[in-house]
């Protein structure tokens, strides 16, 4: 079944990179109704990638069917961004609609892969802390004050939440020039405003991972202040 699944999904990544290619080359001709068939295809080979992942794990399956939902939106998207061409008379219409649904679906994935890696360093911090509260009463017993204890288990938790933040900071540095490109592509050329966006996604990103961060210290000194 995991090699059938891997065939499968490799030969729709396959085929979603070539339909790319002959979009592309329909794009540059200006033949629309052809480029608009070619994207959606491209479109759909991608949501059956989602699918075909989500139908093949083992387990609850609910965060995957979730993703390949959220995939959906992204091929009307594509598809209501190619009919702007088709009917350039309509062509705001079908822009605004198509970058609703990718603003819909950048939106519902990223919360979605947020609060799943934000739950799992949650959990996994809270684990540790039953694990550690042998070593921490040992610790108190020959003089360790709660102030110590407390600086001890923000450093940990810090390191465990602000790394992966950290890492994101510099990817979308590195990345940002491509990113421009990308937007340039669906006809945004405010750099400026874009730039905003991200600095205000990002600071939404680090207040919530603030937040969550607090709220796990505070469970963790709580564990560990159990067997006092």
């Amino acid at each position: 079944m995991e090699t059938g699944l891997f065939i499968a999904c490799a030969a729709l990544t396959a085929a979603c990179a070539l339909i790319a290619v002959y979009f592309m080359k329909a794009f540059r001709e200006k033949t629309y109704d052809r480029a608009a068939i070619l994207k959606t295809a491209a479109g759909l080979c991608f949501l059956m990638i989602g699918v075909l992942f989500a139908a093949g794990m083992s387990g609850d399956k609910r965060f995957a069917w979730l993703v390949a939902a959220g995939l959906a939106f992204g091929v009307l998207g594509d598809l209501l961004l190619a009919i702007r061409f088709i009917r350039p008379a309509q062509h705001d219409r079908f822009f605004v609609s198509g970058a609703l649904s990718f603003g819909f679906l950048g939106i519902f994935l990223g919360l979605l892969f947020l609060m799943a890696t934000v739950l799992i360093i949650y959990y996994k911090q809270v684990s540790e802390g039953y694990d550690d509260r042998g070593r921490f009463r040992i610790m108190q017993q020959v003089g360790m004050t709660p102030k110590e204890v407390k600086a001890t288990i923000r450093t940990q938790v810090l390191l465990m939440f602000f790394l992966p933040l950290v890492t994101a900071a510099i990817h979308i540095a590195f990345a940002f020039p491509l990113i421009k490109q990308i937007v340039f592509a669906f006809g945004l050329q405010n750099v400026h405003l874009f730039l905003l966006c991200t600095l205000g996604t990002f600071g939404v990103f680090a207040l919530l991972y603030t937040f969550v961060y607090l709220l796990t210290a505070r469970t963790y000194y709580r564990i560990v202040r159990m067997t006092d």
